[in-house]
């Protein structure tokens, strides 16, 4: 019997996503993964590098090494006290936040889901410019792609997907 007919046999037992990894430095790099039957699940492709504190793999590896032994990078970049707080206030609070004001928004009854999707819309652009991740590129880009600007060669999609943003436009109250 072949070591993957065992493998999937494994993966289907235990119904869990089984995979061979072999730490490399920091990383570990995966040969061989059986997906499981979950809804949501994460690709890794033979040959994927992650993080060792990323994957169960990883975490057990690191488990079983003396704390002396273990890699420098990964006790730095275990959270403790105030970096865990600082990461939590800037990579959960505010698209949570956002989600909250668009939501509330609408069960409030103080907007409609279209004018809650211009909240949200402006909210994302507003947040991805505190991160430092909007330019003046990406916007244009967008804009063309989605039709609010003249594409550099016209096609007629970008002309209805403009049309849809006008209509958005058009549907918000004074």
């Amino acid at each position: 019997m072949s070591e993957r007919v065992i493998f999937e046999r494994l993966a289907n037992t235990t119904g869990e996503t089984c995979g061979i990894a072999i730490p490399d430095g920091t990383e570990m790099i995966y040969f061989d993964r059986v997906q499981s039957n979950w809804p949501l699940q994460i690709y890794l492709p033979v040959g994927s590098r992650t993080p060792l504190w990323c994957t169960s793999s990883g975490k057990l590896y690191l488990s079983s090494l003396p704390r002396e032994q273990r890699p420098l990078e990964v006790d730095e970049q275990t959270l403790h006290g105030k970096s865990f707080y600082l990461l939590f206030l800037k990579g959960f609070v505010p698209p949570v936040f956002l989600i909250s004001l668009v939501l509330g928004s609408i069960f409030g009854g103080w907007a409609t889901p279209t004018e809650a999707a211009g909240i949200g819309a402006f909210g994302a652009l507003v947040l991805a410019g505190f991160k430092g991740k909007l330019s003046k590129k990406l916007i244009s880009e967008t804009c063309q792609s989605s039709g609010i600007l003249p594409p550099k060669s016209r096609r007629p999609e970008s002309e209805i997907s403009c049309c849809h943003t006008f209509v958005f436009i058009g549907s918000i109250e004074p």
